[in-house]
């Protein structure tokens, strides 16, 4: 289920986006990922979702009338069990996206 993420969330929806791409940016020789500067405006233009129970972050950009998946980060804790890959398939989001 894609659960919309709030405004208010900016902090934790950033710190999870950090912890599911610090592998991938220390094999880009990187300390750390970001700063993600423009989350605040991608919150607030209602564009960031949560991976069911908090498990990652998916982010969009309209492309009308399509959606195109702009990123998605799953948390290191859930990762390995194609809940990525299920949270954007198209029967998984259909009826299954919560404001």
């Amino acid at each position: 289920m894609l659960i919309l993420a709030q405004p208010d969330e900016d902090e934790a929806v950033t710190a999870g986006i950090e912890a599911s791409f610090v592998e991938y940016v220390r094999a880009l020789r990187r300390q750390l990922p970001g700063p993600y500067l423009w989350m605040a405006k991608a919150l607030a233009t209602g564009r960031v979702y949560w991976i069911g129970e908090w498990q990652g972050v998916v982010m969009h950009a309209q492309v009308h009338p399509l959606y195109m998946v702009d990123s998605i980060g799953i948390l290191p804790q859930a990762q390995g069990n194609s809940r990525g890959t299920k949270s954007i398939s198209s029967p998984y989001i259909r009826g299954s996206v919560t404001t």
